[in-house]
């Protein structure tokens, strides 16, 4: 998929997006996360936003616990920002 400007995605659900993602930070260096939440908005912003109300937060709390239960003490970032905003309506 060719990445598209974001201008078109909603500024708060970007905002929202990255906010999360830094709270995971600890992970992995913080401008690594930065460029794939980039990569990963880019990727929607041809898509109209359905639910503004996305709860990325619940999205990874539910994926970190997910991990937990699975047993899986390591995960790269990348896999990391895809598994929690996979189920994202866009």
């Amino acid at each position: 998929m060719k990445c598209l400007d974001n201008s078109n995605l909603n500024p708060m659900l970007k905002s929202s997006i990255k906010k999360s993602i830094n709270r995971i930070k600890s992970l992995k260096d913080l401008a690594e996360i930065n460029e794939l939440i980039d990569k990963k908005i880019n990727e929607y912003s041809n898509k109209t936003v359905i639910d503004q109300d996305v709860k990325i937060d619940d999205l990874i709390e539910d994926y970190k616990k997910h991990l937990q239960a699975s047993g899986k003490s390591k995960v790269t970032i990348e896999n990391y920002v895809c598994e929690a905003t996979k189920f994202i309506d866009f």
